[in-house]
């Protein structure tokens, strides 16, 4: 089993719950789209110590220890009210922030993408980088996202830490249960940095419609990505 940070399940659980509820009463009215649930998320996780497990047995009895615990208090909670009134207070405008279902989407089975996503670090300080683009490729060209809610290239912001998330369109399958591998590309091109190129592969079981694998415990997590600064060329003597 790989390295799981336990808190990511705890958080997530948490964050859907809250705004699955909102969806149902719409009492308090802040936007319940995916893209803002998954900026809360990283608003908690980024201002909790993560809480590392690698077996499944550790996994199961440690959640059940820490879920526990957390429903005795309402600091999660807390922060998580927190975290939407954040990310409320500065949504991102270039999302249709209203938008619930996908249109034009293709008659199935369906190859249906997990929410690919990942951060960037500053080689030099290991820190966040923001006000940057992520391009995701495959054969060369941007792949097409879901909707206008995902973008591609991805702008970093510095309200996510460095995060970036794509959610490709979903590619026709053959049959039910077809088994496929899709190769991608991750780039990073900026004059301050080292030009950065980083691949990927995701395989996938194809399904008979569209799931919309939204969720955050589905997402395929990339490694970090680590740009290095350009260094400055040297004047050239006379």
């Amino acid at each position: 089993m790989k390295l799981h940070n336990l808190l990511e399940d705890v958080v997530s659980e948490t964050v859907n719950e809250i705004f699955d509820e909102e969806s149902r009463e719409r009492s308090q009215g802040f936007c319940t789209c995916f893209q803002c649930r998954l900026d809360v998320m990283c608003f908690v996780l980024n201002r909790l110590n993560p809480q590392y497990t690698v077996s499944s047995r550790g996994l199961a009895h440690r959640f059940s220890d820490y879920q526990d615990q957390l429903q005795t208090t309402a600091d999660l909670v807390g922060l998580v009210n927190k975290g939407i009134q954040t990310v409320s207070a500065t949504r991102r405008p270039q999302f249709a922030h209203d938008r619930t279902e996908v249109a034009d989407l293709p008659e199935g089975p369906l190859f249906n993408f997990p929410v690919i996503e990942g951060k960037v670090l500053n080689g030099g300080t290991f820190e966040p980088l923001s006000d940057l683009t992520v391009s995701l490729r495959a054969e060369g060209k941007l792949v097409r996202m879901l909707d206008a809610n995902w973008q591609n290239p991805y702008p970093l912001s510095e309200h996510t830490a460095g995060s970036f998330y794509f959610l490709p369109y979903p590619i026709k399958a053959g049959e039910v249960g077809a088994t496929r591998s899709f190769d991608f590309e991750l780039s990073i091109v900026d004059p301050r940095y080292e030009e950065f190129h980083h691949f990927i592969k995701v395989a996938l079981a194809s399904e008979a419609t569209f799931t919309g694998k939204l969720h955050y415990q589905e997402a395929y997590r990339t490694a970090d990505l680590i740009l290095f600064p350009r260094e400055e060329e040297e004047d050239s003597r006379e």
